[in-house]
């Protein structure tokens, strides 16, 4: 049965498991794996293989530069970034299971196609469990700790929500800017905030923000800590 949600054009909808990946992803590399994510879902069951220009891709990430060296070797390593998964059928039956975040992707003159194995396509295609991501959002983050704590925020309040009754409208966009304000702060320092580098300064952004790895994790955990709290009191 085909369970896949209606979602508006900037909305991902992101299997938790997808969500639970290795972190040693660049800020680029997650933001590449979201956008392509977004485009394939609405026929991720009934199409193998996905294609969008090279200059849209770009620009769906805020990614300026001449330099396509950066978004080849993103396709690199989501096609050996293992995705895991253990949930339960209808039947209540555990199902376990491992593939990678693309199973090829090749860019013939300017356009980008890629596919995912046929089971990569039956979990992200109708996944049971999610976060509700704006790929609007996304691109405010400057750091790969701020993406990846936003989209764990996301996941937890998405579960919430579900769990007491469905997404409202106005909870769910209040949850999706406290989501956000939550990652700047843990990742991003108090003001969070948007990246203004341009070309080679974006490529210089990343390179430092993996020479930051340790202060920026140490000073995220603290933040964290202290949004999360403040979340779960504001979504009981």
């Amino acid at each position: 049965m085909n369970n896949a949600v209606e979602v508006a054009e900037t909305t991902l909808i992101k299997h938790s498991a997808a969500i639970h990946i290795s972190n040693s992803l660049t800020l680029i590399q997650r933001k590449l794996f979201n956008v392509l994510l977004q485009r394939a879902y609405p026929t991720l069951l009934s199409e193998e293989t996905h294609a969008l220009p090279l200059a849209e891709l770009k620009a769906q990430l805020g990614y300026r530069s001449k330099n396509d060296e950066p978004i080849k070797e993103g396709f690199r390593v989501l096609n050996s970034t293992q995705v895991e998964w253990n949930v339960l059928n209808k039947d209540r039956e555990e199902r376990w299971g491992i593939g990678t975040c693309l199973a090829d992707a090749e860019i013939i003159g300017g356009l980008c196609e890629y596919s995912y194995s046929p089971k990569m396509r039956k979990l992200l295609g109708s996944p049971a469990v999610y976060a509700r991501l704006n790929l609007e959002v996304q691109n405010t983050f400057r750091s790969k700790h701020a993406l990846a704590l936003w989209e764990f925020l996301e996941d937890a309040l998405g579960a919430r929500r579900r769990e007491a009754g469905g997404e409202a409208g106005g909870q769910a966009r209040g949850g999706e800017a406290a989501g956000a304000r939550a990652a700047g702060a843990c990742g991003e320092g108090e003001g969070g905030g948007q990246r203004k580098g341009k070309g080679g300064e974006e490529e210089k952004a990343e390179e430092q923000e993996d020479n930051d790895d340790n202060g920026t994790a140490k000073h995220g955990v603290r933040n964290c800590q202290r949004w999360v709290r403040k979340l779960g009191y504001r979504v009981r």
